[in-house]
């Protein structure tokens, strides 16, 4: 995890404007608190970079990498290094590879990429397409001051562009600065325009006549593959074997850190998956898992103390009151650069528990989190009312897209906030176009007996040599709950209660009555989304770079609560009805 920023104007920098870029790009530093450096460009452009130590932590892994002609500043990990790094050797006998850095490769395959042709975005495009990790990268062009960006297939590594754009001038709208880093709040103060780079995109920025010109390309795209893919029809149990496969090979990828590192174990499915793999594939080294709860017989903790003991982890457990939840409300709405309702609700006990982390354990870099399985497998309780297989599938790919808006921002966000990196296990290119491919009543818990990940969970039952399953066969098939609902005790006021009377007490009714006269974009349903819409605003972020408020789809009209309990008397409702 590191922290990446840009700058480029039609004007000479320096100065003020200088030492105002500089203190823009510090705002951003605990993405990378290993090392920090700045270039300039051509007397207009500047790179900034803030690193945090994984793959080769010596100095020849500082970025930007240079060479005579580019410079490039990546926000990643490459898992597929070696294998570039052998093609580009192949390519080029003479090729001298500056240092052990897995984000070396980048700017040396997109020279080869690109040749002996002027560089363009189907270039960029290329270059994000042999890639397996999770990344944002920045390529400047010195010769010809343009400049090229990209994020992954989810936006894993989130990437903002913010635009100076002057009303009035020769084409009536001109922009005349433009900046990209990895979060917006280095970009608020610089720019009147800040918008989200989607997912799977690449983009071209060019100067043409003293105005900036952008172009931007989807280079992945989630209703191709399935469509690409659809007629490879697996049937369930070469589905369920190859999954597995996947899986275990992506989190066997994954785990070659050269720093210290420790798992999220919030005792549901997805993370238990992935500590107990881990934990099989480490042996006998013990890894380390973390749980967060606000009391020690919250269900996660149960589920996850279990998990913990069959797998044979050192684990933690961090138990924390309401009090100290709220209290740290404004700070997480800061890191996330959030209004949304159930991004935050999530974030507190997550930003909680990585802060305990490292305070106990300050030499741990990275941590292993479960997102993106509920996204790829139909694991949301709203799953359960997909009037039909196309129709549910759709629904996959609109949450694979936006997950970088919701749970993957939270996970970004709460890990980077206290210098750690973060790794997907669920996420990796192999996985991604199988699950699009499977034909999606495999997938759909209307199919299989209601449950939900069934095809996730069947994997994970495969009897193995040793007869041991990775985890407990109660916790393979527990139910999904929320976050933030199974942190707390069933039957006493549960967090997401504590929220919401929280925030009936700061928001008053004849404020909350004038919500649409001050919120006439994207206006908060209740007081608890005006509460956080109020500390969003107050740190100047720009609402639209979350597209929408995160609520279950096919759900009754009038619901305002995004959690899975606000589904469960409609879901049955429509199960009998089924």
């Amino acid at each position: 995890m590191c922290g990446i920023f840009f700058y480029t104007t039609n004007k000479y920098i320096k100065g003020h404007t200088k030492r105002t870029l500089e203190k823009s790009f510090i705002k951003i530093q605990h993405r990378g608190p290993t090392a920090s450096r700045i270039r300039y460009y051509n007397e207009g452009t500047m790179m900034g970079f803030h690193r945090l130590a994984i793959v080769d932590p010596s100095a020849a892994g500082m970025q930007p990498f240079e060479n005579e002609r580019y410079a490039c500043i990546i926000n990643g990990e490459i898992y597929n290094y070696k294998q570039i790094q052998t093609d580009l050797l192949k390519n080029d006998p003479t090729l001298v590879l500056t240092s052990h850095s897995d984000c070396e490769v980048v700017l040396h395959l997109f020279k080869l990429i690109v040749g002996d042709n002027p560089p363009t975005i189907e270039h960029a495009a290329e270059l994000a397409k042999r890639m397996n990790g999770e990344f944002a990268f920045i390529i400047y062009d010195t010769l010809t001051n343009t400049t090229f960006f990209g994020v992954d297939e989810l936006r894993t590594r989130p990437l903002f562009i913010g635009k100076q754009i002057v009303f009035g001038g020769i084409n009536d709208r001109e922009i005349t600065d433009i900046g990209l880093c990895s979060e917006q709040k280095s970009l608020v103060d610089l720019f009147n325009n800040v918008e989200a780079i989607p997912s799977g995109t690449v983009g071209e920025i060019n100067i043409i006549y003293g105005t900036y010109k952008i172009q931007t390309q989807q280079y992945f795209d989630f209703s191709q593959i399935c469509a690409e893919y659809l007629g490879t029809v697996e049937e369930f149990e070469t589905a369920r074997f190859t999954l597995r496969n996947l899986i275990v090979n992506n989190i066997t990828l994954k785990l070659c850190p050269d720093r210290d590192f420790g798992f999220l174990l919030s005792g549901g499915l997805d993370s238990s998956l992935i500590c107990g793999v881990a934990a099989k594939i480490l042996e006998p080294h013990r890894i380390r898992t973390f749980t967060v709860g606000f009391d020690k017989n919250a269900p996660d903790i149960i589920a996850a103390r279990k998990v913990a003991k069959h797998i044979n982890s050192i684990h933690n457990e961090f138990i924390f009151t309401y009090e100290e939840g709220i209290a740290i409300l404004p700070e997480v709405i800061y890191n996330n650069e959030s209004w949304d309702q159930t991004t935050t609700r999530a974030s507190v006990p997550m930003t909680l528990a990585v802060r305990a982390i490292k305070k106990l354990f300050p030499e741990i870099a990275v941590i292993y989190s479960g997102e993106l399985a509920d996204e790829l497998f139909m694991g949301y309780l709203e799953w359960q009312s997909a009037p039909n297989p196309q129709e549910a599938r759709d629904h996959v790919i609109k949450r694979l897209r936006d997950v970088t808006y919701f749970d993957g921002l939270r996970a970004d966000r709460a890990i980077c906030s206290v210098g750690c990196e973060l790794r997907l296990p669920f996420f990796g290119k192999e996985i991604l176009n199988f699950v699009l491919s499977l034909p999606p009543q495999l997938l759909m818990p209307q199919t299989n007996n209601g449950i939900e990940k069934f095809l996730l969970r069947s994997a994970f039952s495969i009897q193995t040599p040793d007869k041991i399953g990775v985890i407990p066969t109660d916790v393979l098939w527990r139910t999904k709950h929320a976050f933030s609902d199974a942190t707390s005790i069933v039957g006493t006021t549960s967090w997401k209660e504590a929220l919401i009377q929280y925030a009936s007490t700061e928001i008053t009714n004849s404020r909350f009555e004038c919500r649409r006269e001050l919120y006439p974009n994207k206006t908060p349903q209740t007081k608890e989304d005006m509460l956080y819409r109020e500390l969003f605003d107050k740190y100047g972020f720009e609402g639209n770079t979350i597209p929408y408020k995160w609520l279950p789809n096919w759900a009754p009209n009038g619901l305002t609560d995004a959690s899975a309990t606000a589904l469960v008397g409609f879901v049955e409702s429509v199960l009998l009805k089924n």
